[in-house]
């Protein structure tokens, strides 16, 4: 494994990581030794609820949702993440075991931190642990908004607020294959498929989305977002 090629990924990330360009050559080395490459298939489990955490894990390729699993079956889709996303990083606080899971949309590549060599570079790198703590309160700052959204936010509201997500921040695209199935994107938008598939059509007719199987066009991103402001 390359670290040059660890901080390339990264650089795609919601927020820029820079944490790896002030490691010393020593640290780099730990972290190469310390470190593995893995691929998943659609369907696998990243991380799962409960379990023990002992790597920190960073997408460098794919798609993935993060969920709460309820003991009624009812999980709840907390966001989507791609390439860039740190999973794991509570764990530097004390705790040793994952507070949600994380499922692959797609085929998705990550790196494997071994967290005990994570942490140790965090407590000897201020500047390393500066750039961690961005993440955090990234991550934290996003939360917010996605559960602002679900508690504040009407059916179309809180559509196009995760179609703004997935052009802005996922794809980076107006242009997409939608990888979430329609029970998916209920879920993270906290409505029934068939509320889902209601809304995506009054999109639809209403010339903001264009829908081909699979493929979505946002054809007017203003009137998304004002849709969104007004909730």
């Amino acid at each position: 494994m390359s670290i040059k090629n660890l901080i390339s990924s990264c650089e795609k990330a919601q927020i820029p990581f820079h944490g790896f360009d002030y490691l010393k050559p020593e640290e780099i080395g730990l972290l190469q030794k310390n470190t593995r490459e893995l691929t998943f298939k659609p369907g696998e489990i990243l991380c799962k609820q409960g379990s023990l955490a002992s790597q920190i894990i960073i997408i460098t390729k794919g798609l993935a949702k993060i969920y709460f699993e309820s003991p009624n079956s009812n999980d709840l889709i907390l966001k989507i993440i791609s390439s860039g996303t740190f999973l794991g990083l509570t764990t530097l606080n004390g705790e040793n075991t994952f507070r949600f899971s994380a499922q692959c949309y797609d085929q998705t590549h990550a790196h494997l931190i071994d967290s005990t060599v994570f942490q140790s570079l965090t407590q000897s790198n201020a500047s390393f642990a500066s750039e961690v703590i961005k993440v955090l309160n990234f991550d934290t700052a996003m939360n917010f908004e996605r559960f602002y959204s679900l508690a504040s936010k009407h059916l179309h509201g809180r559509m196009a607020d995760i179609l703004i997500c997935l052009s802005n921040r996922i794809h980076n695209s107006h242009k997409f294959r939608m990888t979430l199935s329609r029970s998916d994107l209920g879920e993270i938008t906290n409505m029934s498929t068939e509320s889902t598939i209601r809304v995506l059509k009054d999109f639809k007719e209403d010339k903001i989305i264009k829908l081909s199987g699979k493929n979505i066009e946002i054809l007017n991103m203003d009137k998304l977002k004002h849709i969104s402001q007004i909730g």
